[in-house]
């Protein structure tokens, strides 16, 4: 069954950084950032049920080459969605630290096979969705490993 209909807030850096001092205090066990170049309409009109787990979702209207590096040390994040942030190699290697992580939607982004392979040591996820990065036969062998 379909989620109700969402509202996602664009932010700009500095508004970002606001959101991740409440996500760093506790305040939020998920969190939710499309890409500036996501057409989010889509998302807000007919929402995944994935969606649903999430309560505050925003949109970047700039790249931030440093997100992972702000986040990696949220523990206390459960859900953690990514859609179209650039997210390569390097960052997938940061948000294998968190290891608190049960749902994680990383779509449109270029992690590839070597990224893939730091996400498969993430051992309580529950929900993993890697469309649109670059993942071959060889990345799929590393997260097969993954036992929920």
């Amino acid at each position: 069954m379909p989620t109700s209909q969402k509202t996602i807030q664009q932010i700009n850096a500095s508004q970002l950084d606001e959101i991740l001092r409440k996500v760093a205090g506790k305040k939020h066990t998920n969190l939710a950032l499309f890409g500036p170049e996501i057409d989010v309409q889509s998302y807000e009109k007919n929402p995944p049920d994935y969606l649903e787990n999430f309560k505050c979702i925003y949109q970047l209207l700039s790249w931030d080459a440093n997100l992972c590096e702000k986040i990696r040390h949220f523990n206390n994040l459960t859900s953690l969605l990514l859609i179209g942030n650039r997210i390569g190699v390097d960052q997938a290697k940061q948000i294998a630290k968190m290891t608190n992580l049960v749902v994680l939607i990383l779509s449109g982004n270029q992690i590839g096979d070597d990224g893939a392979k730091y996400i498969a040591g993430l051992a309580n996820l529950k929900m993993l969705s890697l469309r649109q990065n670059q993942i071959t036969e060889i990345g799929v062998k590393h997260l097969a490993a993954l036992k929920n």
